[in-house]
């Protein structure tokens, strides 16, 4: 497209051609995003463009490379990384060349772009050559590139973060930009580009400015700058000097004079933004002094270390009356424009600063500026000395402004009402309301306000209510904190007699005509509500009079009108003022019993008005209407209970709310309020409320604010429910534990802390609610699993040290509430506790009343729950416990392990520190210090994920001391001359440090253990490369840093040299080189170290000790799959090795040298597989073919290996030796190289195949068998029609075992291979069919191992037949084949190798590929099975090892009725036969449910779902019996693969019960929504859990709308996670397979919805789906299956919801991308999907 004249037109005034113009952008972009950015980069260029089209590309461009919301940032971000580098290198080439074009606009706009991409191709170290590009500008030719780069550096540093560049270039930068500003520079635009260059790099110069030279030079050039003639470089400058003010206030001191001189001129001689930001930067100096001030209490010397400077105590004399003199610089009207900001504004702000800066001393410098104004004819004085006077009533003393005020007082009130300018009146109305609040009031001791004068301050702002809104709206916020100063008055106050005429006074001004100007109806309601709130017992009365008034009020604003949109909005505004002002109103009336009797009259009313309200639609009207209901629910009490019927699915619309998500929060308050109010009578509500709250808590929509109340909310369902709350006890201790871990070791900026604490303070009021509510239940027990993490989070937090009062008061009372509730049960854990007594002490201790109340109840209880008092230490002999700990007497045993485990939970600290020192101590037995080691070992890390989280908790927590004293023991170890004691020492350390390091912990280890490398011993640096290693197994590479890698590898690379001459050493270092590879990246960058690496490596395989040697290959074995891009140099060296040591090496050395092979094989298997196979050599894909090159001497190598066998090998299953290595690898290189190994392998097999010797014949055939998957079946086939007659008679009457085990595995590898519909040359004939058959039955019988891989060939025969019609050759003989399986299974050594398992897996693939004429053969199967089935469930007592086999049994024999099942289902004849057994087999079925083998469960659950697809509707009968084990199943969350099977199952059953399932949906899915919210099953089965509830939705349709919303905030909750994934082959596996769940469920209710009148439920869902489909079509990782589901969901969306989605798909980012790709597909079933789709989408479009 001609792009130049788009871009014109894009701007036409013309709609229409604006519009078109528009499109064909939007069409351009994604159709062709690379050209489409390329075209626009070469037209903001081009000289020869239009300046408007070239700026208008520029724009377009950077809008494609970043945006405001974070998804589409994200989105936009990832689209600029997938583009070609070539198309990137060209755009940006164009964006660097347009720097230096003569256009501003053009050079402006590219600067922007520029930043854009390097924010986000800088962190992805892409684009490294950008800065030094720039900085080469910088010193160019004509001025207006430099302008144009200084420009661009200034960007850049706006959009990435400082660690991002490196100090030098950030040095680089700054000197570049300095250089810019200097007042050398002739340019006004550089000089102004520089100067707001430098702005945004200040964050950069840390070092800088730590630095006197550079930071001299910076501020004196800074300085200079706001001397220039040009104010915009004035303004920059001082712009910098506000931001340095803040940045590095603490290096301020030696430039503060000059810049006192330099504002202070700026501010009275200046333009006004240059003089605005002069002030701003002694606001911003206050603003940093207030904060220190605060945080350190106050006062203090100047001596004090605290880093406070005083600039503002200092410069007070001056600086003071600089500021008065901008007050009188105000503007006509300013107090018009809400936003208006001017000198004078400005000025008083920073003097309200500065007094709270400096207290008392500033009144005597703004007093006289007062005096001498505040009479003036002229209002600009009058109105200065007012606004002066108000500024400095916030910071000085009471005793020191109260004389002033009491003098200024009758003066204000007169200028009020008779001051004929109404700026002044503003003014005067704002300072009263100043006086108000910081002079009135209990904290006050000398009133301001007397019987005489409050009369006169009450009719005068009264009489200012009516003057202008602005004057009218700062008299209400006099008269508000006028009220709130008289709130603890008692029983009356000197407001009483005036009540009634405020009041009046107050609605009169809620309804003046221009009461939408300014804010002051809004200001008028909020004083209102505070006059009721600080009212006394005397005006109720009045207060009672007023709730009809504003019923009244809201009742007219409900009534039905007509309103414009406008109309609309301010009828809201007035609805929530209106619901807030009967919220304080119920409140003051509720608080009292005789007032509240009185209002019980109105409560219908009041509640029926309310939920008239929640026909509105505005979020806050929402947000009101629910504060007043919960302050009614909290007055009336347990008699709300009879509005909870019609009010409660607006409390759950409330909770759903998460948009709006301030209504959310309020919502879950009043949940509370309603649950302290109803009591036991909120129960049958609590199923709703508490499943809502959880999937709130596990929604990543909801907004943060919303958590902590709903932590709180659970407290407060708990306390009203007491032990009901069982029923959510663990869903609800499961959400407070994952929200309790996340809320501790929290590092952030202040903000997040106090959200931290906010979190934290809920889940404690959580702990206490539930506490409370089942304390002297008898169900109390069922807290005490919860109690040590409730204790373990405490600790946490009180380590944290950066609790709020807030938290501490709550968490001392839970600390209480556990020992009360619990008692004994508590009293040890409280003492285990790491830090109890020291939280408890430091409450105690506390100056807050509050929080010492709650520590000295606390302290109470923790002497009644423990009457023995304050246990000791245990006491015991370390040493001899852990001798007593290996005895052979198992009481002795038992003892001392109990010892140790009270030992650890009595005083862990103690406890380690033992064990350390017995590790460190030579004196002590070689086995104490080993099991001690052993012992310390185990408590720093566990399998289990979550053990594993506590134990590294617990080591954090440990005092500093503890842990310097055990890593000091620790390192001492490794000293030690006992070699366990070492090796044990570096294991212990090596955890240590994983917990660490990552931490920023113990930074000396490292360098430590490397100058131990140095030292002698011997012993000393053999233990410490050891420690290397196995740190090098603990932590991530991204913890240890490049230069500490640098010296980590060559400590050890040196202490692998075979200059080394002690063994030990040489061992230890290789082995830790094995595991320092992966953080040698950069180190195999770089040639030299490399090729010294290697050269180190490739020495150690010829060392003279067998380990060494095994080690070296290892760490070979290694660096092939890690650096196999890098190993072309090496290769011929490293195959010279290899095939010395296989040939003449000890077998373990040899093993490893074969995997070498294996491994290189294996990548590039890989990297065939992801690029497709045939390629030239020449191809840029990474593939060196290092096999194809060794072929011709790798395989005879790798065939020699075969001749290696061991004796009875095939009967250890576990077996390994070079034969099976040598066999295993050459099928590697079979699969690599395909036909080329035929030639080279074929010579072998005739030479061997019929030699004397057992091994050569075996070998021939393994051979054979190893190279049957990779070459063509045309290049096989003809070799195995010549091998299959001589196998099969190998088979039977070869005389070695080994020999026919080997042929029965290599005739399975032919079927397997080369046998079915794939293969057009068919192996097996009508001639040889019945002897391959009679041949493998017949070895059925031979020994066990013989007999299983004749079972597997068996197994691949049948398998080839799959798809063989109506008749199949194996038919004849399926009855004895059947036959000879059942009496395989019952052979007294079928227990052996594998053999009973295989032969049932051979019957249930041979029944499943068999065809109709075997129906009748299949039929007469079923009882026998039924009835081994039944055998092995009588009653019979049996071993322990008994019961596994017959469990197994039980699972095969289930598996087998699956399989005859699914078969004789499959159509109708057979199944209608079939249904006379079903009654029977379901019985076994619940039967087999009785046994407690999670096997057994799988296998029947599967084959029950099998049934439930047979049997269809009738399955209905078996549901109330089965129903409990369904539920069971999904209850299973420790077996999960049980439960993953039990869901497909529920899936199953939906299917055939179809609306028949509808009676068990309400427990089902309540089940599989909390399974979805657990983090304690495993994420295998959340994929099933979505799949199922589309399943559950086709099979109900329109019933489903019951739990649609609580499916579809799962769905998309689940699709926001499953974008943006980023991991290995396994993550990315596992996110297809959500994804494909989540689009298997979207399918389900699309199609479950179609064609029903509630079809317009999905319509909400639609664009999030439409998202989602953008969004894994946008991250190109889906594969087929997502691929094609995906597509059918389009297709549904479009089918389901007609026209609705034809505009929502049409607006889609990329559904038209993908529907192309779709139908272009190889994949028959993604094509066949997206025909559908786009038949679908063509319909939704035209209607």
């Amino acid at each position: 497209m001609e792009v130049t004249q788009v871009l014109f037109n894009a701007q036409s005034i013309d709609g229409t051609v604006r519009k078109n113009a528009e499109e064909s952008l939007k069409q351009f972009q994604e159709q062709n995003l690379p050209g489409f950015l390329l075209s626009l980069s070469g037209e903001l260029a081009s000289e020869e463009k239009p300046i408007e089209t070239r700026k208008l590309a520029g724009l377009i461009l950077k809008n494609a490379l970043d945006a405001k919301e974070q998804h589409r940032k994200f989105e936009l971000v990832q689209r600029w990384l997938l583009l070609d580098a070539t198309a990137k290198s060209q755009i940006k080439a164009c964006l660097l060349q347009t720097l230096s074009s003569p256009v501003f606009d053009a050079r402006s706009t590219t600067s922007q772009v520029i930043a854009k991409v390097a924010g986000i191709e800088l962190p992805q170290k892409q684009w490294p050559e950008l800065i030094g590009s720039l900085l080469s500008n910088v010193h160019q030719i004509p001025a207006h590139a430099k302008q144009a780069t200084l420009e661009t550096l200034g960007y850049l540093c706006e959009e990435v973060s400082p660690d991002v560049i490196d100090q030098d270039q950030v040095n680089k930068i700054l000197t570049a930009v300095v250089q810019g500003m200097s007042a050398s520079e002739g340019n006004i635009d550089v000089r102004l580009a520089a100067t707001r260059a430098l702005y945004n790099a200040l964050g950069f110069a840390q070092a800088n400015f730590s630095n006197d030279m550079e930071r001299d030079y910076i501020m004196r050039v800074v300085c200079e700058a706001t001397l220039s003639p040009e104010v915009r470089i004035r303004q920059a400058a001082f712009e910098c000097l506000v931001s340095i003010s803040s940045t590095y206030y603490e290096k301020l001191t030696p430039y503060i004079q000059d810049i006192f001189n330099i504002t202070s001129k700026a501010v009275r001689e200046d333009e006004e933004p240059v003089a605005l930001q002069a002030i701003e930067f002694w606001s911003s100096i206050c603003d940093e002094e207030i904060d220190i001030l605060e945080e350190y209490g106050g006062e203090f010397t100047g001596d004090s270390d605290v880093p406070c400077f005083y600039f503002i105590k200092k410069a007070l004399p001056a600086l003071v009356p600089m500021l008065l003199e901008t007050l009188l610089k105000q503007e006509e009207d300013q107090e018009q424009d809400e936003g208006a900001w001017n000198i004078a504004m400005a000025g008083g702000t920073c003097l309200g600063l500065v007094a709270r800066t400096v207290g008392d001393d500033i009144v005597p410098l703004v007093v006289p500026f007062v005096e001498e104004n505040i009479t003036k004819p002229e209002w600009r004085q009058r109105e200065a000395a007012t606004y002066a006077f108000g500024s400095i009533l916030d910071g000085p003393s009471p005793e020191k402004l109260i004389p002033l005020v009491n003098v200024a007082l009758t003066f204000m009130l007169s200028a009020l009402t008779k001051d004929p300018n109404s700026q002044v009146k503003d003014t005067t109305a704002w300072a009263l309301g100043r006086i108000f609040e910081f002079l009135l009031g209990s904290a006050v001791d000398l009133p301001i306000i007397t019987q005489a004068n409050c009369q006169q301050i009450v009719t005068v702002l009264l009489q200012s209510m009516k003057d202008t809104p602005n004057v009218a709206e700062k008299a209400c916020g006099a008269l508000y904190f006028l009220a709130q100063g008289y709130e603890g008055e008692g029983e009356s106050s000197p407001l009483t007699p005036f009540f009634q005429e405020i009041v009046q006074s107050l609605l009169t001004v809620t309804h003046r005509e221009d009461v939408g100007d300014s804010r002051l109806r809004t200001a008028a309601y909020e004083t209102l509500n505070e006059v009721v709130r600080c009212s006394t017992v005397e005006t109720a009365p009045l207060v009672l009079q007023l709730v009809a008034v504003i019923m009244m009020e809201l009742h007219n604003t409900l009534e039905s009108q007509k309103l414009s949109s406008d109309e609309r909005e301010k009828q809201s505004e007035l609805q929530g003022l209106l619901c807030g002002c009967l919220q304080v109103i119920i409140q003051k009336l509720g608080s009292s019993e005789t007032t509240k009797y009185a209002f019980m009259q109105y409560a219908d009313q009041i509640m029926g008005l309310f939920l008239r309200v929640f026909a509105c639609r505005s979020a806050t009207v929402h947000e009101e209407a629910m504060l007043a209901i919960g302050a009614l629910a909290y007055a009336i009490g347990a008699d709300f209970a009879k509005y909870m019927p019609e009010f409660y699915r607006y409390l759950e619309m409330g909770l759903q709310n998460f948009e709006e998500y301030q209504v959310c929060a309020v919502t879950v308050g009043v949940v509370g309020d309603i649950s302290r109010a109803l009591e036991e009578k909120i129960v049958p509500y609590c199923d709703g409320i508490m499943t809502q709250l959880l999937k709130n808590l596990s929604s990543n929509q909801l907004h943060r604010s919303v958590k902590p109340p709903i932590f709180s909310c659970f407290g407060d369902i708990a306390l009203a429910v007491e032990e009901y709350f069982e029923k959510y006890l663990m869903w609800a201790m499961s959400a407070l534990q994952s929200a309790a871990d996340l809320s501790t070791h929290i590092a952030g900026d202040d903000e997040l802390v106090e959200y931290t604490n906010s979190l934290r303070n809920g889940i404690l009021e959580a702990y206490s609610g539930i506490f409370q509510g089942f304390k002297n239940s008898p169900k109390t027990q069922l807290l005490i699993p919860y109690a040590p993490h409730i204790l373990q989070f405490l600790d946490g937090i009180y380590m944290e040290k950066d609790m709020d009062d807030m938290v501490m008061k709550t968490a001392i009372g839970v600390l209480g509430d556990l020992a009360d509730t619990l008692g004994n049960h508590a009293s040890s854990m409280i003492q285990q506790s790491v830090s109890s007594k020291d939280f408890l002490n430091e409450c105690l201790s506390s100056e807050d009343l509050l929080v010492k109340e709650s520590a000295q109840w606390a302290n109470v209880l923790f002497s009644r729950s423990s009457p023995i008092g304050e246990r000791n230490i245990m006491a015991m002999e370390v040493t001899q416990v852990l001798l007593n700990a290996q005895s052979i007497d198992g009481a002795v045993r038992k003892n001392a392990e109990d010892s140790l485990k009270q030992f650890q939970e009595q005083n862990l600290p103690v406890f380690l520190v033992s064990l350390s020192g017995e590790l460190a101590n030579e004196e002590k037995p070689v086995e104490t210090r080993k099991l001690a080691g052993l012992v310390l070992k185990n408590a720093l890390d566990a399998k289990e994920q979550h053990r594993k989280f506590e134990l590294v908790q617990r080591w954090l927590s440990l005092d500093g001391n503890a842990k310097s004293q055990i890593k000091a023991c620790l390192l001492k170890t490794l000293t030690s001359p006992v070699s366990d004691a070492r090796s044990t020492a570096s294991q212990v350390i090596a955890k240590v440090a994983g917990i660490e390091l990552p931490h920023k912990q113990w930074p000396e280890l490292i360098g430590s253990l490397l100058s131990n490398v140095h030292q002698l011993p011997a012993q000393a640096k053999q233990a410490t490369l050891e420690t290397l290693g196995y740190l090098c197994e603990e932590v991530s590479p991204d913890v240890i840093d490049q230069d500490q890698v640098n010296k980590i590898l060559t400590a050890v690379v040196q202490g692998m040299s075979s200059s080394e001459g002690n063994t030990d050493v040489r061992l230890a270092a290789t082995r830790a080189l094995y595991n320092a590879l992966g953080f040698a990246q950069a180190n195999f960058s770089n040639d030299m170290e490399r090729d010294y690496i290697m050269r180190v490596v490739c020495e150690a395989t010829l060392s003279p000790e067998v380990r060494i040697r095994q080690a070296a290959f290892e760490c070979l074995v290694s660096i092939s799959s890690t650096y196999y891009e890098k190993l072309a140099p090496y290769i011929q060296d490293i195959f010279n090795i290899t095939a010395k040591a296989v040939r003449e090496d000890e077998e373990p050395v040899a093993l490893q040298a074969i995997e070498f092979w294996s491994s290189i094989c294996d990548e590039e298997i890989d990297i065939l597989e992801e690029y497709g196979g045939d390629f030239t050599g020449d191809s840029d894909i990474p593939c060196f073919y290092f096999i194809k090159q060794a072929l011709p001497a790798l395989v005879p190598m790798l065939l020699e290996t075969l001749l290696k066998q061991e004796e009875d090998q095939d009967q250890d299953e576990g077996a390994w030796n070079i034969a099976m290595a040598g066999g295993t690898c050459l099928g590697l290189v079979a699969r690599t190289v395909g036909d080329d190994i035929v030639p080279l392998v074929v010579p072998f097999i005739e030479e061997n195949i019929s030699k004397q010797d057992w091994r050569q014949r075996e070998a021939a055939t393994y051979a054979f068998g190893s190279i049957l998957e990779g070459p063509s079946p045309e290049k096989l086939i003809p070799l195995v029609n010549v091998a299959l007659t001589f196998m099969l008679s190998a088979l039977t009457k070869d005389p070695n075992s080994h020999v026919k085990d080997t042929t029965a595995w290599t005739l399975g590898r032919i079927f397997e291979f080369l046998h079915g519909s794939v293969v057009d040359s068919p192996i097996i004939s009508q001639a040889n069919c019945q002897q391959i058959i009679t041949v493998l039955l017949q070895s059925m019988k031979d020994n066990p191992n013989v007999a299983e891989k004749a079972c597997g060939a068996l197994y691949f025969l049948a398998q080839g037949y799959e798809e063989m019609g109506p008749s199949s050759p194996l038919t004849p003989f399926f009855q004895e084949i059947v036959q000879s399986l059942l009496t395989v299974t019952h052979r007294e050594d079928a227990g052996e190798s594998r053999l009973r398992t295989a032969a049932y897996e051979t019957l249930n693939e041979v029944v499943r590929c068999s065809t109709d004429e075997t129906a009748p053969l299949v039929l007469q199967l079923v009882p026998v099975i039924m009835m081994e089935l039944h055998n092995t469930l009588e009653g019979q007592k049996l071993s322990s090892d008994e019961r596994e086999k017959q469990s197994e049994l039980q699972g095969l024999l289930c598996g087998c009725l699956q399989v005859i099942i699914q078969k004789l289902g499959a159509s109708e004849p057979t199944k209608y036969v079939f249904m006379q057994y079903a009654d029977q087999i379901m019985g076994l079925f619940l039967r087999v449910f009785a046994c407690r083998s999670a096997t057994v469960h799988e296998e029947a659950m599967l084959a029950i779902g099998a049934l439930a697809y047979a049997t269809g509707a009738d399955f209905a009968k078996y549901m109330p019996e089965f129903y409990r084990y369904l539920e069971m199943g999904l209850q299973n969350f420790e077996e999960y693969q049980v439960c993953a099977v039990t869901v497909g199952v529920v899936g199953d059953i939906s299917r055939a019960l179809e609306e028949k399932i509808v009676p068990y949906c309400d427990g089902i899915m309540t089940q599989l929504l909390k399974n979805l919210s657990s983090n304690q099953l495993h994420r295998s089965v959340k994929p099933p859990i979505f799949s199922c509830f589309g399943d559950i939705a086709l099979a109900v349709g329109e019933y489903f709308e019951k739990y649609l919303m609580w499916a579809m905030s799962a769905l998309q909750s689940a699709a926001e996670l499953s974008t943006h994934i980023a991991g290995d082959d396994e993550l990315v596996e596992y996110t297809n397979s959500l994804r494909n769940g989540i689009l298997e469920a979207y399918s389900g209710i699309f199609q479950g919805f179609k064609n029903s009148p509630k079809t317009q439920l999905l319509i909400p869902y639609a664009p999030h789906i439409l998202q989602f489909l953008d969004g894994i079509y946008m991250e190109k990782d889906m594969d087929d299956v997502v691929m094609k589901t995906a597509i059918g969901v389009l297709g549904d969306l479009a089918d389901t919801l007609g026209s609705h989605a034809g505009s929502m798909i049409q607006q889609s980012v990329s559904s038209k991308d993908f529907l192309n790709e779709c139908l272009s597909s190889e994949d028959l079933m993604i094509k066949e999907s997206a025909e559908w789709a786009k038949l679908a989408i063509s319909r939704a479009i035209s209607v």
